[in-house]
């Protein structure tokens, strides 16, 4: 799996930089957890707020977090779980 190594690191953050760009990420409401598939499920990041800009906390794979043991699928070596936030209804705009 070595030799696809970089492959799987530039295809993790072209991932996040499109997820940037959306819309559910520009109304601060896309949140993402990062996990790597190898011979045992790992969370590399819980979900977290994307943000347009980079600056959060979602990391981004490198030759560091991105490790992998002989059983490492080529397929798909790691997966972005998305899901959207909702806020909770406030008083906000409503006449007193």
């Amino acid at each position: 799996m070595e030799p696809y190594q970089d492959v799987v690191i530039q295809s993790q953050r072209k991932l996040l930089d499109d997820l940037r760009g959306s819309s559910l990420c520009r109304h601060k409401a896309l949140l993402v957890a990062i996990y790597l598939f190898a011979e045992h499920l790992r969370q590399i990041k819980e979900f977290s707020a994307l943000d347009t800009g980079g600056n959060d906390e979602v990391p981004r794979l490198d030759k560091n977090t991105y490790t992998f043991d002989n059983y490492t699928p080529s397929i798909n070596p790691f997966t972005v779980c998305c899901k959207t936030w909702q806020p909770t209804s406030t008083s906000a705009g409503r006449n007193s």
